[in-house]
């Protein structure tokens, strides 16, 4: 079973699911590298100096691996982390608890905590069950939420939340954008790939069940816009060119 995929760059990127470690595979499938963890790993993000972190399940560790292959405990989390992102930044942006302790909590380079979201300019609550997140173009931070997809500014203010639109149930996972600030979303429950707009308009559907595809999770567009899919069950990671 696989969750999680992060582009490393146009050629590789890094998977992980059910179980321990993290793989690097090109776009054929073949292995690069083998990372053991003595942790199942949440999320999977890429900082600026090519250094790998993850979140380690069932602790609130966020660990590093360098590029000389030395592991750190880089920050620790007041609760369970899931999600991670490395912004233009540098800082590193985490999915963190859920129900009452959900939040998304921006961090240095360094590991010091620098702002946390919780709440909207309104005072309401933002996220529910925060799991996957990714930048825009733009500098808006996409968090896939339960049932939802909210789009925020770089500074926290909510910009609009995405509720599938044409279906009554939606169930995101997986989120990514590309250099056109296109936002992408894997939805489960349909089997589909949505496509919209930075300001959150639905404007198509870019992979369907028709299309092969299965239980989409963890989604990641490199460098060149390729879309690159894990799917749940079925433990495989598809590469797709959908930009003409």
């Amino acid at each position: 079973m696989l969750y999680h995929v992060r582009c490393r760059d146009d050629r590789s990127a890094y998977i992980s699911g059910k179980g321990l470690g993290i793989q690097l595979i090109d776009r054929s499938g073949t292995e690069l590298d083998n990372i053991s963890t003595d942790r199942v790993p949440y999320g999977l993000a890429v900082m600026k100096d090519g250094s790998l972190i993850y979140s380690g399940g069932f602790n609130h560790f966020i660990h590093r691996l360098s590029l000389n292959k030395q592991f750190t405990k880089l920050i620790n989390t007041e609760y369970e982390p899931t999600g991670l992102l490395c912004i233009r930044s540098g800082d590193i942006i985490v999915c963190i608890g859920s129900y009452v302790t959900a939040r998304v909590v921006k961090y240095s380079s360094s590991g010091t905590k620098i702002q946390e979201f919780k709440k909207d300019q309104y005072m309401e609550k933002l996220f529910t069950d925060p799991k996957f997140i990714c930048e825009n173009v733009n500098d808006d931070i996409c968090v896939s939420d339960q049932g939802n997809v909210i789009v925020l500014t770089k500074t926290g203010q909510l910009r609009f939340k995405y509720d599938g639109k044409v279906w009554s149930i939606f169930q995101p996972y997986g989120v990514a954008t590309d250099s056109l600030g296109h936002i992408l979303i894997a939805d489960n429950a349909h089997n589909a790939v949505h496509l919209i707009s930075q300001d959150g308009d639905f404007l198509s559907y870019i992979l369907t069940e028709d299309d092969g595809i299965s239980q989409p999770r963890g989604i990641s567009v490199d460098r060149s816009d390729n879309l690159w899919l894990v799917e749940h069950e079925n433990a495989c990671v598809k590469v797709h060119q959908y930009l003409s």
